[in-house]
């Protein structure tokens, strides 16, 4: 499923999309009184980390941290990002 699509389809969710010059990027918005039904227990956790660590970041301080992963430094320019790269990720 394409990102947007899987975006768009949790409810409750509030975002804008913001057009990146080279592509599209998302901004989340607290949503008040909203149950998530459709995450897991495990992935309002990873979203709670997440959120800790990245949410006071601007987008360059993000785009500086994310480059500095081995995930990022490895993969050649516009190339896909393997997922065996999830498991050394400094997050």
């Amino acid at each position: 499923m394409e990102v947007k699509s899987y975006i768009q389809n949790l409810n409750g969710i509030n975002y804008e999309e913001i057009d990146m010059g080279d592509g599209s990027a998302y901004r989340f918005r607290k949503s008040e009184n909203v149950q998530y039904e459709e995450l897991s227990g495990d992935e309002k956790n990873i979203l709670d980390l997440v959120i800790q660590k990245f949410g006071k970041m601007n987008k360059d301080e993000i785009v500086t941290y994310m480059h500095s992963e081995q995930a990022y430094v490895n993969t050649p320019r516009k190339g896909i990002i393997s997922y065996a790269y999830a498991e050394s990720l400094s997050l």
